[in-house]
């Protein structure tokens, strides 16, 4: 067994950490609109390289004029990584692992905030981390 083998990323535990909504009350009921979202994750950086905090910030319909409503959810993971790791395997760590280990928490929340708010609830796709990862390097907000 390789000495990396050993590393683990332990995820410690999350917190929704900012939720917006506003309803569009002239908004048609009987339209049907395609998903428009916003996935923004953010790392926060420690003195130990091995503590890890990630926070996706999520908006949803963001022109509530043409939409039935806007969501802003933020939700923080905290992770650490036990073991040994050379500085590419804590970047993907980082970069991709924690992303994907916290997004089925906000998309949980979602489903669970909309279905709350007397709504059909969303349901969010999975999606393909590396490539979100990709894109916001392109296209930085």
């Amino acid at each position: 067994m390789r000495e990396n083998d050993k590393t683990k990323l332990i995820f410690n535990n999350y917190i929704i950490t900012k939720l917006n909504y506003d309803i569009n009350k002239e908004f048609d009921n009987t339209q049907t609109v395609p998903l428009k979202m916003g996935i923004t994750p953010n790392f926060r950086e420690f003195e130990d390289p091995k503590s890890i905090e990630v926070t996706i910030d999520f908006k949803l319909f963001e022109n509530s004029k043409e939409y039935p409503f806007y969501l802003e959810l933020s939700i923080t993971g905290f992770f650490e990584i036990e073991g040994e790791v050379e500085n590419e395997q804590a970047k993907f760590y980082k970069e991709v692992n924690t992303v994907t280990i916290l997004f089925p928490y906000l998309r949980a929340a979602i489903s669970s905030i909309t279905s709350l708010m007397n709504i059909n609830p969303v349901i969010l796709p999975p999606i393909n981390v590396i490539e979100l990862m990709k894109s916001n390097k392109k296209n930085p907000q």
